[in-house]
């Protein structure tokens, strides 16, 4: 983890080692950061290990417990997202799914896709999270479009790109999303384009191609 100094102009390097398993690792690559409060910043490495970085005393600190079990968590990457919502909760987004971390109840909450459910995600490999003025949260998937979570149903509805509706979303893979004052969402898309989300009392509307 490397900042900025305005004051001094320099960069600072912050390495450190953790152990998981009985085994030391050095921080290395990180593949995401969320910070929190204006003051915690929480890091996403591989091996889907979540650590919060202490500022004051520059230490990294890992979860009480991990994610993943043994065996499972060495081999498959990144954690490709993270999020830190309004209600004080930490979301994962992973190739296995997206994971919901209450850090006060010290509660883990897993989302995947459920063939049987179609309110369920609608693939495993989660890539972006986003939540938006209404507490929604919006996960972006490696292929099968963009999913909304809502917190009052517990339910996951999915957008996905349709050919012949020029109202559809562009591309399924969404690479970030940003909010305006007036509500639309902006959608960075992988290779469609910019496209405008405007919801309005239940009607989801895509504008394709800024």
């Amino acid at each position: 983890l490397t900042n900025f100094n305005k004051t001094t102009g320099e960069f600072n390097c912050f390495k450190d080692e953790i152990t998981r398993y009985g085994k030391k690792r050095t921080i290395g690559r990180i593949g995401c950061i969320q910070e929190t409060n204006g003051q915690q910043l929480w890091l996403g490495i591989p091996s889907f290990e979540i650590l919060e970085f202490d500022r004051t005393a520059h230490k990294y600190n890992l979860l009480p417990a991990p994610i993943f079990e043994k065996g499972v968590a060495e081999n498959l990457g990144f954690i490709f997202g993270l999020l830190a919502d309004s209600k004080k909760n930490l979301w994962a987004a992973t190739p296995l799914g997206l994971y919901n971390l209450d850090l006060q109840e010290k509660k883990i909450t897993h989302y995947k896709n459920d063939p049987a459910n179609p309110n369920s995600l609608s693939e495993n490999f989660a890539t972006y999270l986003f939540e938006d003025s209404q507490n929604n949260i919006w996960v972006s998937t490696s292929a099968t479009g963009l999913n909304i979570y809502e917190r009052a149903t517990g339910k996951f509805y999915c957008f996905k790109n349709e050919p012949r509706n020029p109202n559809s979303i562009n591309n399924n893979v969404i690479n970030i999303i940003y909010q305006a004052p007036n509500g639309i969402l902006w959608l960075g898309t992988n290779g469609g384009g910019l496209d405008a989300l405007i919801l309005k009392r239940g009607i989801s509307q895509f504008k394709q191609g800024y």
